[in-house]
């Protein structure tokens, strides 16, 4: 596969390429990601071939906006004071999924990751795009998560559509917490901590 090397001002030609079910990379605020279009059952067998990926792990929804998480997951009121203090932002959040998602997405289980990143171009993509991605780091399975665009490069050059430049800021992967049970959880701890989290849980 020809890949291609994009800057970020090359918004519009990263969702197209989204848009026409191609994979591709760029950089987040946490860490390089790799997405496909959410709705698009080719191109998410694309991504996990490409990740080597097992197939019961699933991967997180991105949104562009706020207002999506409601149209995807069942969300009560201490669901929503974290989804309003501490999104968009490096947070993962686990939920009851709607009826209305695809298996695939989910892996089968009744519950689904959903992310609001806060960095620039990746609304930009989403908001041009026009409806959300799965996005996941951009690493193999197992592997540590590239941090910019020439570690990327190394492993999926070849692989996907497009490369986008750019550095991580924040180079560490979003904190993953689940919210379906009566205390949060967290599954992987970033930026964001457990006692911010249940500061507001309690509120």
């Amino acid at each position: 596969m020809k890949t291609v090397i994009l800057d970020k001002k090359e918004f519009k030609q990263v969702a197209s390429f989204l848009f026409q079910g191609c994979v591709v990379v760029f950089p987040t605020e946490t860490v390089m990601g790799i997405a496909v279009v959410a709705d698009n059952y080719d191109s998410y067998k694309q991504l996990v071939d490409v990740k080597n990926r097992p197939l019961e792990k699933a991967f997180p929804l991105v949104v562009g906006d706020k207002k999506q998480i409601f149209d995807y997951a069942i969300i009560n009121n201490r669901q929503k004071r974290i989804i309003d203090k501490l999104m968009p932002g490096p947070l993962t959040i686990i939920l009851k999924k709607k009826d209305n998602i695809p298996n695939y997405i989910t892996s089968n289980k009744d519950s689904i990751a959903i992310r609001m990143s806060d960095d620039e171009f990746v609304l930009k993509v989403l908001k041009d795009l026009g409806k959300p991605i799965l996005l996941t780091s951009a690493n193999l399975s197992g592997k540590p998560s590239s941090l910019n665009d020439e570690e990327a490069q190394k492993i999926f050059y070849g692989k996907v559509r497009a490369i986008v430049k750019g550095e991580c800021p924040i180079q560490i992967p979003s904190t993953i917490v689940d919210l379906t049970t009566d205390k949060p959880k967290i599954l992987r701890e970033g930026i964001i901590s457990i006692d911010q989290i249940n500061e507001i849980w309690r509120d």
